[in-house]
């Protein structure tokens, strides 16, 4: 066990998935190998970063849909805090590639749309809308419409939106996908900021390695036919940013040996879990 696992654990578990497996309705008269994962079992502590990788089709996205309570699984269970995931509630926010705001609200009412379902006082709505704001860069735009926002904007109010409502994890799905290379690099900035300070757990999907290495403090490969993690890595890179304000030492020889060998376990097709020592 790497020190990085041992820091996550002495946490304690947030949420564990044990012997999960997933099929489509349509697929359930067909053979087994129609699932579109198959026994998947790992922990989730807290504060980690995860990010998830693999060929299309490896089920990624069914996996956070089922984790934000948007799915069933056909087979297994995930608990949060002991307790099973059986639906959506406030305990998981997400954030998908493309941002799901209302376009006919302000960005303010947009950000307090949960707490306003949650009849929160009005004045606390008020405080923690300006909170979150400020902590996306925000806080000079709380009156425009979503339609006068930029990508990266738009972004930005979807991720406040979801932290207000101080969700125990952040469920991520390729959420700067469709962004382009600057504003890209702007926004795994702020996230990345925001994870260190605030010291949320996030399951973050990507195809991008780097944008894999340089957030997450672990990453899950997982492989497809049927989905089956390959590899399950612990990674140092995130906090060295930060804590030396810096990315120029990253770009050493570990990070590049990691990059390759991340980039062979995406590609791996026969879903035997590997080793993977650096």
């Amino acid at each position: 066990m790497s020190n990085i696992e041992e820091v996550y654990e002495a946490e304690g578990e947030l949420i564990s998935v044990k012997d999960l497996s997933f099929q489509y309705e349509s697929f359930k008269r067909n053979v087994s190998n129609d699932y579109i994962f198959e026994n998947l079992n790992f922990n989730i502590y807290r504060g980690e970063f995860i990010c998830v990788m693999g060929e299309s089709g490896c089920g990624k996205s069914t996996l956070l849909n089922i984790l934000a309570g948007f799915e069933k699984p056909t087979s297994g269970s995930i608990l949060l805090d002991d307790v099973e995931i059986k639906g959506i509630d406030k305990n998981r926010g997400v954030v998908f590639q493309k941002p799901s705001l209302y376009g006919w609200y302000s960005v303010k009412k947009n950000v307090a749309f949960g707490p306003t379902v949650l009849k929160w006082p009005k004045d606390k709505i008020e405080e923690q809308v300006d909170y979150y704001l400020k902590r996306v860069g925000l806080e000079n735009e709380g009156d425009k419409k979503v339609f006068e926002l930029s990508g990266g904007m738009k972004q930005r109010v979807a991720i406040a939106r979801a932290l207000i409502n101080d969700p125990e994890i952040l469920l991520m799905d390729e959420p700067f996908g469709a962004l382009d290379a600057l504003t890209r690099e702007s926004m795994q900035k702020l996230l990345r900021e925001i994870w260190y300070t605030s010291g949320k757990t996030i399951f973050f999907i990507t195809h991008d390695v780097d944008e894999a290495l340089q957030l997450a403090t672990r990453v899950i490969v997982l492989g497809k036919n049927p989905g089956r993690i390959v590899s399950d890595i612990s990674l140092p890179f995130s906090r060295t940013i930060i804590e030396e304000d810096s990315n120029k030492r990253i770009y050493t020889e570990e990070y590049f040996e990691y990059r390759e060998k991340m980039l062979d376990l995406i590609s791996i097709r026969n879903n035997k879990p590997l080793e993977m020592s650096i």
